[in-house]
């Protein structure tokens, strides 16, 4: 099934960040969000998925924040064995991260087992034609969407972050 490409569907998602700020080495580039907005023929719906973000994102139809949403029964036995404690020690060295990054407080793992626990936001992912993850913490949700069959494409890119919060 084709879907119209005037009602475009785009999730941008977001994880814990401090600001949008581009990387200075890209800032000459324009973000994937940027030129798919200025190729569309009609604007595309919007949605943002957020985990920890402060700022607002004007520019979203929808900004679903999964800050409310009730811990998963591994991210509550985490916490509970200390076992978040131990991950932000790690991440301060090399080899640290990398054990973060292969064990189950991952903050890709989290911010997934948190998405997939509010209906609206799996909805919002079944319903996209691309999903763009911000961060490396939704990197992992946005290939899922597309191996899943949910979004029918996925990339990674950090300056479309700066795009979205318009």
């Amino acid at each position: 099934m084709t879907r119209n490409p005037a009602s475009a569907h785009i999730v941008v998602l977001f994880g814990a960040m401090a600001n949008f700020e581009g990387s200075a080495t890209l800032d000459t580039e324009a973000s994937h969000l940027a030129s798919v907005l200025a190729a569309a023929s009609s604007p595309p719906t919007l949605t943002a998925i957020s985990l920890g973000l402060t700022q607002s994102i004007r520019t979203a139809s929808h900004h679903l924040r999964l800050d409310d949403v009730a811990p998963s029964p591994v991210d509550r036995a985490l916490a509970s064995l200390g076992a978040v404690s131990l991950h932000d020690w790690a991440a301060r060295f090399p080899i640290g991260r990398l054990c973060n990054s292969l064990g189950p407080a991952d903050q890709g793992r989290v911010f997934w087992r948190t998405l997939r626990r509010s209906p609206a936001a799996v909805r919002a992912l079944q319903a996209a034609d691309l999903v763009i993850a911000t961060d490396l913490a939704t990197a992992k949700t946005g290939w899922i969407a597309v191996h899943r069959g949910w979004a029918r494409s996925a990339v990674y890119d950090p300056r479309s972050a700066a795009t979205a919060a318009g």
